[in-house]
């Protein structure tokens, strides 16, 4: 248990020393789900299918 705090700990401290870092991961990562979003609806997948294989519920919200 003291192992995981430890490496939570540090994450937490680059993530704080790194704002702009962490930002950029995140907006990459996005970047990433709306393409293949994009590609799926192109293709002809339903809204249903595209939750279920990016792992979210019927409850998530789309606009």
């Amino acid at each position: 248990m003291h192992l995981k705090w430890d490496r939570y700990a540090q994450e937490l401290a680059f993530a704080e020393d790194h704002p702009d870092f962490v930002k950029k991961i995140g907006d990459e990562a996005v970047e990433k789900a709306l393409n293949l979003v994009e590609r799926m609806l192109k293709k002809g997948a339903s809204m249903d299918k595209i939750r279920a294989s990016l792992g979210l519920s019927e409850n998530t919200k789309t606009a």
